[in-house]
């Protein structure tokens, strides 16, 4: 459940830098004015915008990837389903040592 919740975070920050993306590459000039650091400089090349464009096109993918993708059968021998394995040493109450 988190790992889908963390996918679709992923897939909705891309979403949003996807649009800002797009109104970069139709109006680099009013995109820069948006810049407080230097509103008055040269905008960023096309292929700057246009790789944040496919940098967040990726993203998505991978989150919506995470977010939906079916569980795959297991190739591995399932004969001891359910059963927990001992990860912590001994699996007796110390009784029998005489603790």
């Amino acid at each position: 459940m988190i790992i889908r919740i963390f996918g679709c975070a992923i897939a909705l920050v891309s979403a949003v830098l996807l649009v800002l993306s797009v109104i970069a590459l139709i109006d680099p000039v009013g995109t820069k004015l948006a810049d407080d650091s230097d509103p008055f400089g040269p905008p960023s090349p096309w292929y700057v915008n246009a790789s944040m464009l496919l940098a967040s096109i990726l993203f998505g993918g991978i989150g919506l990837w995470i977010a939906f993708r079916t569980g795959t059968p297991s190739t591995k021998d399932d004969s001891h389903e359910g059963v927990r394995p001992n990860r912590g040493g001994r699996s007796d109450s110390g009784a029998a040592r005489g603790d």
